[in-house]
Protein backbone atom coordinates (compact mmCIF):
# COMPACT_ATOMS: atom_id res chain seq x y z
CA UNK A 1 0.00 0.00 0.00
CA UNK A 2 1.16 3.78 -0.49
CA UNK A 3 1.71 4.66 3.13
CA UNK A 4 3.54 1.43 3.53
CA UNK A 5 0.94 -0.79 5.71
CA UNK A 6 0.88 -4.45 4.20
CA UNK A 7 -2.85 -5.45 2.98
CA UNK A 8 -2.97 -8.44 5.35
CA UNK A 9 -2.07 -5.98 8.35
CA UNK A 10 -4.99 -3.65 7.08
CA UNK A 11 -7.20 -6.25 6.68
CA UNK A 12 -6.69 -7.81 9.97
CA UNK A 13 -6.81 -4.49 11.54
CA UNK A 14 -10.10 -3.92 10.07
CA UNK A 15 -11.63 -7.19 10.78
CA UNK A 16 -10.39 -6.74 14.87
CA UNK A 17 -12.63 -2.93 14.28
CA UNK A 18 -15.40 -4.89 13.24
CA UNK A 19 -15.53 -7.69 15.58
CA UNK A 20 -14.91 -5.51 18.46
CA UNK A 21 -17.76 -3.16 17.25
CA UNK A 22 -19.43 -6.69 17.22
CA UNK A 23 -19.35 -8.01 20.66
CA UNK A 24 -20.13 -4.70 22.46
CA UNK A 25 -22.95 -4.65 20.56
CA UNK A 26 -24.05 -7.84 21.83
CA UNK A 27 -23.15 -7.36 25.47
CA UNK A 28 -25.12 -4.26 25.53
CA UNK A 29 -27.95 -5.65 24.16
CA UNK A 30 -27.68 -8.77 26.68
CA UNK A 31 -27.40 -6.38 29.42
CA UNK A 32 -30.13 -4.01 28.29
CA UNK A 33 -32.30 -7.25 27.89
CA UNK A 34 -31.48 -8.94 31.24
CA UNK A 35 -32.56 -5.28 33.11
CA UNK A 36 -35.61 -5.05 30.96
CA UNK A 37 -36.33 -8.60 31.76
CA UNK A 38 -35.93 -7.95 35.77
CA UNK A 39 -38.97 -5.62 35.02
CA UNK A 40 -36.46 -2.39 35.28
CA UNK A 41 -36.99 0.38 32.38
CA UNK A 42 -33.83 0.99 30.67
CA UNK A 43 -33.55 3.13 27.64
CA UNK A 44 -31.00 2.64 24.71
CA UNK A 45 -30.37 4.80 21.22
CA UNK A 46 -27.19 4.63 19.10
CA UNK A 47 -27.22 7.96 19.14
CA UNK A 48 -26.88 9.03 22.72
CA UNK A 49 -23.94 5.76 22.74
CA UNK A 50 -22.68 7.64 19.58
CA UNK A 51 -22.44 11.20 20.76
CA UNK A 52 -22.38 10.45 24.77
CA UNK A 53 -20.88 7.11 25.28
CA UNK A 54 -23.89 5.84 27.13
CA UNK A 55 -24.40 2.61 26.89
CA UNK A 56 -28.21 3.00 28.13
CA UNK A 57 -29.88 5.31 30.97
CA UNK A 58 -33.16 4.79 33.14
CA UNK A 59 -34.81 8.36 34.40
CA UNK A 60 -31.51 9.79 35.66
CA UNK A 61 -29.24 7.12 36.14
CA UNK A 62 -26.84 6.37 32.95
CA UNK A 63 -25.07 2.75 32.59
CA UNK A 64 -21.60 2.85 30.90
CA UNK A 65 -20.16 -0.96 30.13
CA UNK A 66 -16.57 -1.17 30.24
CA UNK A 67 -14.49 -4.31 30.06
CA UNK A 68 -11.75 -4.46 32.44
CA UNK A 69 -9.20 -6.73 31.32
CA UNK A 70 -5.77 -6.34 30.58
CA UNK A 71 -5.88 -8.93 28.17
CA UNK A 72 -8.53 -7.29 25.86
CA UNK A 73 -7.63 -3.70 25.89
CA UNK A 74 -3.70 -3.90 25.38
CA UNK A 75 -2.04 -6.04 22.62
CA UNK A 76 0.51 -8.59 23.92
Amino acid sequence: MADGVSEKLASDALRWRFGNAYYSFLREVHTLVYLRGNGLDVRFHPLADALFRIDSWMDDAVFSIWVASENFRHEK
